[in-house]
């Protein structure tokens, strides 16, 4: 969960431009961002069984998804023209700001490491209920 607030402002305009159509957007909100091991690329080249161990190898964590939790609060000064013939509350802008920026701070090489250890932890217990007679270990590539 990412919960950082954005500030969208179009800066290439002149000081009347920006009186007129100037738009500032000042939004926060909470991004949630799932990443994961994909299962299901694990083919049958990835395990190997030995005599008493079950290796498999997976694939690193990657983002799968994101998503708002809850709403965005968005601030939006508006020039006068832009107001009248163009009114346009920011929240789509703030919305995919909100997200890039959630997306980009999940890639935190931290962040994606967590996610390895928790899927290697995931996968062994899960293969532990199939595989009783055999110790399992997870290798996490790249």
């Amino acid at each position: 969960m990412f919960n950082e607030p954005v500030t969208i402002e179009d800066t290439d305009q002149s000081f009347w431009e920006g009186l007129l159509w100037g738009q500032v957007v000042k939004a926060h909100g909470v991004i949630e961002v799932n990443m994961g091991v994909d299962l299901a690329g694990i083919g049958e080249n990835d395990v190997e069984v030995t005599k008493d161990k079950v290796i498999v190898s997976v694939a690193g964590a990657e983002l799968f998804n994101s998503r708002l939790v809850g709403a965005i609060n968005v601030e939006n000064k508006q020039g006068i023209l832009k107001r009248l013939f163009d009114n346009d509350d920011g929240y789509n802008q703030a919305l995919a700001e909100l997200t890039k920026q959630a997306e980009e701070a999940a890639k935190d090489p931290e962040l994606v490491s967590r996610a390895n250890e928790r899927a290697t932890e995931e996968i062994s217990r899960l293969l532990g209920y199939v595989v009783t007679d055999r110790e399992v270990e997870v290798v996490i590539g790249d």
